[in-house]
Order: C-alpha cells, then sequence, then structure tokens
C-alpha cells in the first residue's frame, strides 16, 4: 500500500512538471465566476525565400569562315600572274549568334555573358556585344509595368580572326558561358 501511494506521489509530480501548467480554480457559490486573461503573440511571417528560375536561349552559335578571295591579275609586262588576296570573313544565320537569358526569378539579376576562343585557335576572337544584361525581378517585371511579367534581354557574339584550319567543319573554336549573379551584389 505504502508502494502504491509513493508511486501515485511521484506521477502527480511528473505530471505537473510536464511544462504545460493548468490553472484551476474553486468557484464555491451560485453566480459565482471566474476568468482568465486570454495572451497573443504577433510573430511576423519570416522574408519569402528568393527563388532563383532564369532561362537561357542559344542561337546555334554556328559561324562560317570564309577565306579572302583570291584573284589573279594578268601583268602583260611581265606576263605573270599577280595574286590579290582579299580578307576573309565570318558570317552566321540570323539568329545563331544571339544568346538570350529570361529572369522568372523574384530577384533582380545581373547576367554577365562571356566568349572565348580555344587554345588551338589562337588567330580568332570572339566579342560580345554586351558582356553585362541587367534583369529585373519576375515580381516586379521589368519590361512592363505589369507584376508577373519576366524580365528578356539579348546579346549577341561575334567572332574576328581567320579560320585556317581548312579542314575544320563543325570545329569546337570556343565556347560562351553565362554567369548570374544578384543585381545588389553587383553595384
Amino acid at each position: 500500500m505504502k508502494k502504491k501511494a509513493l508511486t501515485l506521489c511521484v506521477a502527480t509530480i511528473l505530471g505537473l512538471s510536464s511544462g504545460t501548467v493548468a490553472m484551476a480554480a474553486t468557484i464555491n457559490s451560485a453566480g459565482g465566476r471566474d476568468s482568465h486573461a486570454v495572451y497573443g503573440t504577433y510573430q511576423p511571417e519570416g522574408e519569402a525565400a528568393t527563388v532563383y528560375s532564369v532561362d537561357v536561349s542559344w542561337g546555334s552559335m554556328e559561324f562560317t569562315y570564309t577565306d579572302g578571295a583570291v584573284s589573279k591579275i594578268w601583268n602583260p609586262s611581265t606576263h605573270q600572274y599577280t595574286e590579290s588576296v582579299g580578307e576573309g570573313s565570318w558570317s552566321n544565320q540570323d539568329g545563331a549568334n544571339k544568346v538570350t537569358v529570361t529572369n522568372r526569378s523574384n530577384k533582380a539579376l545581373t547576367a554577365t555573358v562571356e566568349a572565348a576562343t580555344s587554345d588551338s585557335y589562337p588567330d580568332i576572337t570572339a566579342k560580345v556585344d554586351m558582356a553585362s544584361l541587367s534583369l529585373a525581378d519576375a515580381s516586379i517585371g521589368a519590361t512592363t509595368t505589369e507584376a508577373g511579367t519576366a524580365s528578356t534581354a539579348s546579346t549577341t557574339i561575334s567572332l574576328s580572326g581567320a579560320l585556317t584550319d581548312k579542314n575544320a567543319n563543325k570545329a569546337t573554336i570556343g565556347s560562351v558561358t553565362v554567369k548570374i549573379a544578384d543585381a545588389a551584389s553587383q553595384e
């Protein structure tokens, strides 16, 4: 019996110390009352998480090098042909050299576009028309004042120099890289 009473006391103590404090009152008469305050605590909602969603659209990035035209001119005084070599040139189909970046994020971004040629083709240089593209966040809408409109910006790549490898056929002569950074970190 003593053991049961001790167990009951220990169980009661453990129950009271469980973290939830129950308040109790005794009302001893008809019409008596008791009341208790109701408490409220304001907790602000955390900031919305940054969501990155950026689309990059690439042109085919296929360029064609046309060697300079060689023209032969007959010289009647020397009885020989004189060769005249024109400059070579790069060409591409419409839009093949275009890079388009679309920001669907809830954060303003800066896209940096870099072009580099391979060490195997030291005579060729790649140039980016606009190396830095500013893109507003889609919650504001950069291209319109309407929220929810993605911000889009484009640039083009051009090549100069000579492609001297006469066997080149869709040879990888370089690469273009798009890097995204928060606009605030670029200031």
